[in-house]
């Protein structure tokens, strides 16, 4: 009789023990959950902080990397957005796609940006090259300084013929 009242409430402790475990597992497993939906349409105030130093731990400090990660990626964005092409962007691997096309755009960016500087002081040997046929801003200057040295062309025709004729005009003058 004993025996069996012991092994009841060895099994009662076992499992209260294990629906503790569970609960405290399956509670962490949802947080991350959570959090990872909310990450997924652009929500990055989360909070998947765990006193846990088990595998739910280890998950959630990599929760709070890739959150940080992709808070810097957004801050970067910001400040690209707004013409701030001074924001050091850098990829944390070669295989970070997201890093790895930010510090593409953001040198492509600049590259544009130094062409147009160049520009505007006067400097039309300026080549810009599109880096693709869907590449708006490329083709957008490329065209735009095709333009200028056909306008800097004709204005040039024009001078040329407005000396002619000023020539001819003193001559005819004499």
């Amino acid at each position: 009789m004993i025996v069996i009242a012991l092994a009841v409430l060895a099994t009662l402790v076992a499992a209260t023990i294990a629906y503790g475990l569970a609960r405290s597992i399956a509670g962490g497993v949802r947080r991350m959950q959570v959090a990872a939906q909310s990450i997924a349409v652009g929500d990055l105030q989360q909070d998947v902080t765990t006193d846990s130093c088990d595998e739910i731990g280890q998950m959630a400090a990599a929760f709070r990397d890739m959150i940080e990660y992709l808070h810097g990626m957004a801050n970067a964005a910001e400040a690209i957005t707004v013409g701030d092409l001074s924001v050091e962007v850098s990829a944390k691997s070669e295989r970070d796609v997201l890093g790895n096309a930010f510090v593409s755009m953001q040198g492509y960016l600049g590259e544009t940006a130094s062409a147009a500087e160049q520009i505007a002081g006067g400097n039309l040997t300026v080549r810009v090259t599109p880096k693709s046929p869907r590449d708006s801003l490329g083709s957008a200057f490329a065209v735009m300084i095709q333009r200028l040295h056909e306008t800097l062309s004709g204005a040039a025709a024009t001078a040329d013929r407005l000396a002619d004729a000023r020539t001819q005009l003193a001559r005819s003058a004499d």
